[in-house]
């Protein structure tokens, strides 16, 4: 092995920018117990595709790349994996990990460099005794079980302390086993009995023998299962490389399920090593821990991160919780298998981990030919949704189900549904909402796709058309305006059992009341609009509100949220190439303010905008707070709409919010919104933006400008999108059409009508149709350029309907056909449209 460079020596190769030092490097923090240092570092090069997304070009990339290779020749290489392209680095006496991390970063040509941290189970002893596994009961096991119990053929593999091999409720299907420290297996040599009894009650948990007369049940209880033993510390401590070392390899071998129920979720080795077991059809599930830490992660990533929950599906106050965790099982107080033959009752997210691995294998067992995305999608939508309604920060998805999954699983068919069902419809009629047929355990039958409504006459089919096989499109027909609407969707498999969304329909059902949502005001930030950077009292020093087209930074938007455009409103321009922290909001406030909006008159207005905020890098992250503000009294006067942060949404990202201004203030003729980002905290980074501002209404029958219909994919791979500059005011005159994401170098045409539609032409839906008059009018041919969008101006003093004259409360329809060679279908498609009603 090669002797470590001196730092110095190091600095010198890397061409270190002391500002970026200080900013963007967070030092690493050992944890007594949890989390400890080791001597060795996990460094992984940039990798392509990540360069290609920070803007590299693949030649620069590729200097990165090999700019890494050539740092890492001056360091002791303990171990290259190259299933995962990661370096495991030997530190040398007097080395520190902060130190060496921090210039190998600094160089711009690393992923990311992490210590190889000893790790620790994260079981929390509990001595008090449960007279049985009430996790099952909360779960609906049994009725799960009367479904599936297991295909021994499906494995899950338990990284963790060793097994007792000879407990009575652990014979069945256990698997040969491995030690990773050796890297050996069972039959060579390797030892998998326990140093601890951690890895004999996280087995219990996911797979201990059911139905054999004694002990307990895990959930996955005739599975096949396997002990990849990751330590021989007999205080469970075991390096990061070799927890992912074990997951690695039992997938390698066939396994579905690799468990880990120890710390160190957070290091990008675990991230990377959950992506290569995605890659190769598996699924690796990691607890989420024990500290109340609040990971502030996706949980869009490729590992499935487990909370845990009490007895009354609350959870835990020590369990980990924030954007990172995906889901809660039970961890309080559940019964499971212990060494010495026994059984215990123990606490800790390293048994929720386990018994989700359980059901997961449940899953599998059920259906072996879905994909790892759709076994974690099967979880998602079966869960117990705890807390406030839908996926939140502190439950994930919810508390996992086993009879739920179970029912999932084993459906003969699964209706999708593609677009989110509507709360809120034209009373004319128009919006439509697309779902798919898909197998399940049988195939759908052709044509089976129905839309019900009720109207409050009991229930009849509305319009349904296959638009693709297995794939239709339900469209609302006209309802009473002011009415609450009801409805579900139905299908049917090849032997004509019919199938519902939601499942319990029509008992269960979808609402959405029938109204127009009228455009009040609608500012992407373009141009000037009248809005304020900096009020009387701000006393930031930097970062104070412009408007521009921003330079990203990991605080920092890239790009504005418009599809089309690029100005947003900001908190400090930085320079290319800059530091993370180079014009964040240093030393205080700065105000953004909105122009005066004229409320009076409406109905029920709501008020939506994008917002990206960012307090989550720095010396001192998560410090400070996003403040958003409504006056009624022109700004005499002002009450919180909300308060991002210190914690939440906190970590970038374009987000939208919306809220009914009555909820807030009474309408009057001078409502004004503020938004106020600080830095108040000592050491944080702090960036914010706001874009896309919109103010609609709600009404019976108004003037303004509404999106309606569907369109369907086309060679881009995604749907072309209408959209609109200016208003539906014939006396302004500024209504323009825009067109997006479309196929380059191809001609298009605007086309308009008094009616709505929707028929499947060509590769789309026609959403306008021509029953009054007996035709749809084209405007100009157009031609798309390089960045796939056109526009056309409409001018209504020369009416595009020969004979029609653009009246006050006139209704006209708009949609864009184009064509579309390289779908290889019909050559043409269409986007979705636009229903416009026509304002003095």
């Amino acid at each position: 092995m090669q002797n470590l460079l001196p730092l110095g020596a190091l600095a010198l190769v890397s061409g270190l920018a002391s500002a970026q030092d200080k900013e963007s490097f967070q030092p690493f923090v050992e944890r007594p117990g949890e989390l400890e240092f080791s001597g060795v570092l996990c460094a992984r090069p940039l990798q392509l595709q990540e360069a290609l997304e920070q803007g590299l070009s693949r030649a620069q990339a590729e200097a990165r790349y090999q700019e890494a290779l050539a740092l890492l020749e001056g360091l002791s290489i303990d171990r290259w994996v190259e299933a995962t392209d990661e370096y495991l680095i030997q530190l040398g006496p007097g080395a520190r990990e902060n130190d060496v991390a921090r210039q190998l970063l600094a160089s711009g040509a690393f992923q990311y460099v992490e210590p190889d941290w000893i790790c620790y189970p994260v079981d929390c002893p509990n001595d008090s005794q449960f007279g049985g596994q009430w996790q099952h009961v909360n779960m609906e096991s049994c009725d799960g079980w009367d479904l599936e119990t297991g295909d021994p053929n499906i494995v899950v593999a338990i990284c963790d302390t060793g097994i007792q091999v000879g407990h009575p409720d652990l014979q069945l299907h256990r698997r040969e086993g491995y030690n990773a420290p050796s890297q050996t297996w069972e039959n060579s040599g390797g030892d998998i009995t326990p140093v601890h009894p951690h890895g004999t009650m996280v087995t219990g948990c996911a797979a201990a023998n059911g139905d054999n007369g004694i002990g307990v049940a895990g959930v996955g209880w005739n599975l096949g299962h396997r002990m990849m033993r990751v330590t021989n510390d007999s205080g469970g401590g075991a390096s990061l490389s070799n927890l992912t070392n074990a997951a690695r390899t039992a997938v390698e071998a066939g396994d579905k399920v690799s468990n880990v129920s120890y710390s160190g979720v957070a290091s990008g080795s675990v991230q990377t090593t959950g992506d290569y077991i995605r890659s190769l059809g598996s699924l690796l599930v990691w607890s989420g821990g024990n500290s109340s830490e609040n990971h502030q992660f996706s949980r869009d990533d490729s590992v499935i991160i487990v909370g845990a929950s009490d007895s009354s599906d609350n959870k835990t106050s020590w369990s980990a919780f924030g954007p990172g965790v995906d889901f809660l099982a039970p961890g309080a107080g559940v019964l499971t298998t212990n060494t010495g033959g026994t059984y215990s009752s123990v606490s800790g997210t390293s048994f929720s981990a386990p018994i989700t691995a359980g059901l997961i294998g449940l899953i599998w067992s059920a259906d072996p030919s879905l994909s790892p995305q759709e076994v974690e999608d099967i979880l998602r939508a079966t869960c117990d949704d705890l807390g406030s309604p839908g996926v939140d920060d502190t439950h994930g998805y919810g508390r996992i189900n086993v009879r739920k999954a179970m029912d999932e699983a084993l459906r003969p068919i699964r209706l999708t549904l593609l677009d989110t069902p509507p709360t809120s419809i034209d009373p004319a009629g128009g919006e439509s909402v697309a779902f798919l047929l898909e197998p399940g355990t049988s195939t759908p039958a052709s044509g089976s796709g129905q839309f019900w409504i009720n109207m409050g006459a009991g229930w009849s089919q509305a319009p349904c058309v296959e638009t693709s096989p297995n794939q239709y499109l339900a469209t609302f027909p006209a309802t009473p305006c002011g009415s609450t609407v009801q409805y579900y969707f139905r299908g049917e498999d090849a032997t004509g059992a019919p199938l519902y969304e939601p499942a319990e329909a029509p008992a269960t059902f979808f609402t959405a009341e029938s109204q127009i949502l009228v455009n009040v005001a609608d500012d992407a930030f373009e141009a000037a609009s009248g809005w304020t950077a900096g009020m009387p009292g701000d006393d930031a020093t930097t970062g104070v509100w412009e408007r521009g087209d921003p330079i990203g930074t990991a605080a920092q938007p890239e790009n504005d949220n418009t599809v089309a455009g690029t100005q947003c409103f900001f908190t400090g321009q930085g320079s290319n190439g800059g530091s993370l922290g180079e014009n964040d909001v240093d030393g205080g406030s700065t105000t953004l303010m909105s122009p005066s909006y004229d409320l009076t008159g409406l109905g029920n207005p709501t008020i939506s905008y994008y917002r990206w905020y960012s307090n989550g890098t720095g010396a001192s992250p998560n410090a400070d707070v996003f403040v958003v503000d409504i006056s009624n009294n022109g700004g005499a006067s002002w009450t919180n709409v909300e308060t991002v942060g210190p914690t939440g949404d906190v970590n970038g990202g374009w987000i939208q919010h919306s809220f009914a201004v009555t909820d807030f203030v009474a309408l009057t003729g001078d409502v004004r919104l503020r938004f106020i980002a600080s830095d108040l905290g000592s050491g944080s980074i702090v960036e914010a933006g706001i874009d896309d501002l919109r103010i609609d209404d709600e009404a019976c029958s108004d003037c303004g400008i509404t999106p309606y219909c569907t369109s369907i994919n086309n060679s881009t791979g995604t749907f072309a999108k209408i959209g609109w500059n200016g208003t539906s005011s014939i006396a302004n005159n500024d209504f323009e059409m825009t067109a997006t994401d479309l196929p380059t170098g191809q001609n298009g045409v605007f086309i308009q009508s008094l009616d709505p539609a929707s028929t499947v032409v060509g590769d789309g839906v026609l959403c306008v149709g021509a029953q009054t008059l007996g035709f749809i009018h084209r405007l100009g041919v157009v031609n798309t350029g390089p960045a796939g969008a056109v526009s056309f101006s409409f001018d209504n003093t020369a009416p595009s309907l020969p004979s029609v004259q653009v009246a006050a409360g006139d209704t006209w329809y708009f949609q864009f056909w184009y064509r579309d060679p390289a779908l290889g279908l019909t050559g043409y498609n269409f986007s979705d449209a636009l229903r416009v009603t026509f304002c003095p």
